[in-house]
């Protein structure tokens, strides 16, 4: 039987769980991370506007950051919601 799969909003406690799947996932910006994670945590970015954690069994196994895209930069200059998802490799 395969266990559940929780979501739910970020806390302090998981910095360092959504440091190690951003990491994992954006490798190239892993030096910006922690300080963009404190910086949401400490409600001073402006961006991600939401944070998810996906956990099963008690394991970190995804995070999920929600961006709003501006008219401007969107391909129909319409808002859009973008949502980016890190997940842990099955070897983690």
């Amino acid at each position: 039987m395969n266990a559940a799969v929780q979501v739910r909003p970020v806390t302090h406690a998981d910095f360092d769980a959504w440091l190690r799947l951003r990491t994992a996932h954006w490798p190239d910006g892993a030096a910006d991370h922690g300080p963009e994670i404190a910086a949401f945590f400490a409600g001073m970015a402006s961006e991600p506007q939401a944070v998810f954690l996906a956990e099963c069994s008690g394991r970190a196994i995804a995070v999920m950051e929600r961006l709003l895209v501006s008219p401007a930069t969107s391909p129909d200059h319409h808002p859009r919601t973008l949502l980016m998802a890190s997940k842990a490799s099955s070897g983690e």
